[in-house]
């Protein structure tokens, strides 16, 4: 363990936080690129082929309507040049069923997985939203200083518990909690005409997946956590990318694969998102994860990359034996020299501390306090850039010796 100050520990934050940053973006790379084989990714044109027939038959024009606008910006509308109605929908379904079935790669699907969360949401006839509502699960979080029992996920408010700050985040605070926040720029308000995007920066835009076209655009691009959002304060202490806070739309596949693809995908797809969300800078490695772990599908610890991995019994089939990497893949990021596992704190916005854990038996010791939902729950009582107090406070209440530790050891500055 080191123990950081001064100007020392902004040079290690701001390098070793961009190496951070860079392994997480590869391991996205490298996900998709399997999911991407053709065998892998058949399983979900199957899926998806059985979901848009169900719409194209069931629903209305105009929910399909609302939907399909709602998610104009989607790639896969620009790469297959189809109208954005019912009839371009159906167009698509038959293109996908056919003749440009291999046509459709992994970001695709990812594109009408999205689309399918959105029209679950329009269309009430098909009563599967509030099905879709369960993949958000509501969060009780409790402040550090009162030392509380961990939270737990709750469905309904009970009012007698007034000393607890209640917060959905996904949406807005319902007492004294801080919402989940993002920033979106533009509309004429920054240039004077037309959106100023978010620019992603080069060390992750070098390496991520662009769009088909030039009028895609990376999530990332168009909106960024900012404030009191619980997931930038996470991104501060540990030195992760800035997404655009955590990830509905890891909720919607998550949904759409106990939804409809019992007995055709396997337990590895709910780490899809990682691949084509993460690769293509929509959300942050993070920001699935947070996601995954609250649906109680993984446990994930920040940088410990195979607690990304679902636990399961179910046997990889043959077919698509490419999954059984999986493994390989998540323990390569997290024995990759590029991945620091670091702590950070703030004095007001400047960076006052930060402490390295090495390798070995070490990260095994602390493996604990890199708890991600851990740190969800207890980031509504951190200042904007948690403190000395914040961070402390959250690592001694998971191994109380170690505050004193950090205490104790020799400051390079």
């Amino acid at each position: 363990m080191k123990v950081y100050g001064g100007i020392p520990a902004w040079k290690k934050y701001l390098d070793y936080s961009h190496e951070k940053q860079e392994n997480e973006i590869q391991l996205a790379k490298r996900l998709y690129e399997l999911f991407d084989e053709d065998a892998v990714i058949d399983k979900v044109r199957t899926v998806l082929e059985k979901v848009l027939s169900y719409i194209l038959l069931k629903s209305s024009w105009n929910v399909v309507q609302k939907a399909m606008d709602e998610e104009k910006y989607l790639d896969v509308w620009q790469k297959f040049k189809i109208d954005l109605d019912l009839v371009g929908l159906y167009d698509l379904w038959r293109m996908l069923k056919n003749f440009r079935r291999q046509s459709f790669n992994a970001s695709d699907c990812a594109d009408l997985v999205r689309f399918i969360g959105c029209w679950v949401e329009k269309d009430d006839g098909a009563g599967l939203n509030p099905i879709k509502k369960t993949f958000r699960p509501r969060v009780t979080f409790l402040p550090t200083t009162s030392a509380p029992k961990p939270p737990v996920q709750m469905q309904k408010i009970d009012q007698s518990l007034s000393a607890r700050l209640y917060e959905n985040v996904w949406s807005q605070a319902e007492k004294a909690g801080q919402p989940k926040r993002r920033y979106r720029k533009g509309f004429g308000d920054i240039t004077g005409g037309g959106r100023a995007d978010w620019v992603i920066e080069h060390h992750i835009d070098s390496v991520r997946r662009k769009g088909f076209s030039n009028k895609s655009k990376a999530g990332m691009q168009l909106k960024r956590a900012y404030g009191p959002s619980n997931v930038l304060k996470i991104d501060r202490i540990f030195g992760l990318q800035v997404g655009a806070d955590i990830s509905g739309t890891t909720a919607d596949a998550t949904f759409f694969s106990r939804q409809w693809g019992e007995g055709v995908l396997h337990t590895y797809y709910y780490l899809l998102p990682a691949a084509t969300i993460v690769y293509n800078c929509h959300h942050t490695l993070i920001e699935v994860a947070l996601t995954l772990s609250l649906n109680r599908l993984i446990d994930y610890h920040i940088g410990y990359y195979s607690s990304l991995l679902v636990k399961t019994k179910e046997r990889v089939p043959e077919d698509i034996t490419h999954l059984k990497n999986i493994p390989s893949i998540l323990e390569g990021a997290e024995n990759s020299k590029k991945n620091h596992r670091i702590i950070a704190w703030f004095d007001g916005s400047a960076l006052d501390g930060l402490v390295e854990f090495e390798g070995g038996y070490e990260l095994e010791q602390y493996k604990r306090i890199f708890n991600a939902k851990k740190w969800l729950y207890e980031a509504p009582a951190f200042q904007n850039f948690p403190t000395r107090e914040d961070v402390f406070g959250v690592m001694s209440g998971v191994l109380p010796s170690l505050g004193n530790r950090i205490n104790n050891s020799y400051v390079i500055k």
